[in-house]
C-alpha cells in the first residue's frame, strides 16, 4: 500500500505533550490580542503583554521577559530579546528583517499564522510552528536542549535556500522544504504519520539521526543532491527515503533500516496507499465525500473522520476496502466541518489523508483561495475549491497580462490545494487564475517575497 498525503489542521494546548509519540513542547495557544498595543521602541518586561493588531507596521523592540502578541501584520527590524515570548496568532503575521538570535532557553516563538525571518535563525530557545514558516538563510539549532517543532499536520516551513544545522531537537508533523539538512551530535530528528522532509541534501554525523513514532506509522524524507552518511540514518521502522534521480549517496555509513526509493520524484512513492484525490462536495442536503484511489494492497478499511475544531477526529462512517483502483463515496450530513480519511492496513498500519476544511456556505461555489501571502520558495500552494469536475490550466501572469508560468490540472468537485512551481519568479505581485474547459474562476492577486 503507498500515499503520499499531508494535512491541515490546529492542535494546540498550553504545555508540553506527545503527538504521536513525538514529543515535543507545544508553546502558546492560539487566541486573540486583547491586551495593550505595542509601539516602536518599546520595552516589554516580564510580567507584561503588549500586542499589534491591524495594518503593517515597522518597529525596533526590547523584549525583557515580556509577550509580544500579533493578530495583524508587523516587521520588527532590530530586536534586542533579553527572554520571553512572541506569539503569532492565526491570521497574523510577522517578519524578523534581520533573523534572529536567540540566545537563551527563556526564548520562544509560537506561530499560528505566518512568520517570515529574513536572516539566519540561531535559536537556543524554542520555535513552535502550527502555520507557516518562510526562511531565506540558515536555521541553526544551537543545542540539545532547543526545539524546532512544525507542530501539526498542517504545519509547513518554506526554506529552499535555507540550510538547516541540527544539533538540538526537530519534530516535524508536517512539511519542511529547506536546501541542507545536517544531523549533528546532540541532535536528532522525530517525524510523525504522513510528514515530509524535502532537502537537497544530507549529511548525518549521528547513529539514528532520524526516526518516525510511532513504529506503526510512515513518514518520508526526500532529497536531491547527496547524502552523506557518517552513521546509520536510522534504526527503526517507518521511514521511507526517496532519492531523486540523479541523487548520490557517499560516507562510511547507510540509511539503516530506512526503505529507498530511487528515482523518486515525490514522496508519493515513499508512503503508505496511492490515493489520488479525496474531496467534498454539496448533493442536495448532505456532504458528498468522495476519494479515489489507483492502487490498494493489504488495505482493510477507509474510515472517515470528522471534527468541529480541526484537533479532536472522531469516527463518522467505516467503508471496506475493495484493494483493486476504485472510487468510493459517501453522504454526509451537510455542515461545516474537518473531515479526513484514515487508511488502515490488514497488519495494523495505517495513514491519513489530507484534512479538508468544509464550510457549508462555501459548498457548491468556485473560489481560488491563497495558503501563503506573501509566498516565499519556488512554488505557490492555492486552495481550489470548484462545484463540478472540470480540465483545465492554473496560469501565472504579471499585470502586464503576460503568462509567465501554468500547469495543467484535473480539478476534482470539492476543495483540492495544488502547488504551482514559481522558480524564477522574481518577488513581486502577480495574479493566479483557473482557465477551465467549461468556465474559469479567478484571477486572484498574490506576492512573492524576496
Amino acid at each position: 500500500m503507498r500515499t503520499f498525503l499531508l494535512v491541515p489542521v490546529l492542535l494546540c494546548v498550553t504545555f508540553a505533550h506527545s503527538f504521536a509519540q513525538c514529543s515535543f513542547p507545544t508553546g502558546i495557544a492560539n487566541g486573540n490580542c486583547n491586551s495593550p498595543a505595542v509601539k516602536n521602541n518599546d520595552n516589554i518586561n516580564s510580567g507584561q503583554t503588549l500586542s499589534h493588531s491591524g495594518n503593517a507596521k515597522t518597529f525596533n523592540l526590547n523584549i525583557n521577559g515580556g509577550t509580544l502578541q500579533v493578530c495583524g501584520t508587523l516587521t520588527i527590524q532590530n530586536l534586542n530579546w533579553n527572554g520571553g515570548n512572541i506569539v503569532i496568532m492565526e491570521g497574523g503575521s510577522l517578519t524578523f528583517e534581520n533573523g534572529v538570535n536567540m540566545n537563551l532557553s527563556s526564548q520562544t516563538i509560537t506561530n499560528h499564522g505566518t512568520v517570515t525571518f529574513k536572516g539566519s535563525v540561531n535559536m537556543n530557545g524554542n520555535i513552535i510552528n502550527y502555520g507557516t514558516v518562510n526562511m531565506s538563510s540558515q536555521l541553526a539549532i544551537n543545542n540539545s536542549a532547543a526545539y524546532f517543532v512544525n507542530a501539526s499536520n498542517k504545519a509547513v516551513v518554506n526554506a529552499n535556500n535555507a540550510d538547516f544545522q541540527v544539533n538540538g531537537k526537530l519534530v516535524n508533523l508536517g512539511r519542511i522544504y529547506n536546501r541542507d539538512m545536517t544531523i549533528n551530535s546532540g541532535g536528532a530528528i522525530c517525524l510523525g504519520p504522513n510528514s515530509e522532509i524535502s532537502s537537497r541534501g544530507l549529511t548525518n554525523n549521528v547513529s539514528n539521526g532520524m526516526a518516525v513514532s510511532p513504529s506503526n506509522a510512515r513518514a518520508c524524507f526526500r532529497y536531491t543532491a547527496n547524502a552523506l552518511l557518517n552513521n546509520p540514518l536510522t534504526t527503526g521502522p517507518g521511514l521511507g527515503v526517496g532519492k531523486a534521480p540523479g541523487a548520490t549517496t557517499s560516507g562510511s555509513s547507510n540509511f539503516g533500516s530506512a526503505d529507498v526509493v530511487s528515482n523518486s520524484s515525490t514522496c508519493v512513492t515513499i508512503l503508505p496507499v496511492v490515493l489520488e484525490n479525496f474531496t467534498a462536495a454539496v448533493y442536495g442536503k448532505d456532504i458528498r465525500v468522495m476519494w479515489k484511489s489507483s492502487m490498494e494492497e493489504n488495505v482493510e478499511s477507509y474510515i472517515i473522520e470528522q471534527s468541529n475544531d480541526g484537533s479532536n477526529f472522531k469516527q463518522a462512517a467505516v467503508i471496506p476496502a475493495r484493494n483493486m483502483p476504485s472510487t468510493y463515496q459517501y453522504n454526509l450530513p451537510k455542515q461545516t466541518v474537518y473531515l479526513r480519511l484514515r487508511m488502515q492496513d490488514r497488519d495494523g498500519k495505517y495513514a491519513h489523508s489530507k484534512i479538508i476544511y468544509v464550510k457549508s456556505e462555501e459548498l457548491g461555489t468556485d473560489q481560488i483561495k491563497l495558503l501563503c501571502s506573501p509566498c516565499y520558495g519556488d512554488q505557490l500552494a492555492v486552495r481550489m475549491i470548484a462545484r463540478e469536475a472540470q480540465q483545465g490550466r492554473l496560469i501565472i501572469t504579471n499585470f502586464a497580462g503576460q503568462v509567465l508560468n501554468q500547469v495543467t490540472v484535473k480539478l476534482e468537485a470539492g476543495q483540492q490545494d495544488i502547488f504551482i512551481p514559481t522558480q524564477g519568479l522574481a518577488s513581486g505581485l502577480y495574479t493566479v487564475k483557473f482557465v477551465g474547459n467549461r468556465y474559469s474562476i479567478g484571477p486572484e492577486r498574490w506576492m512573492k517575497g524576496k
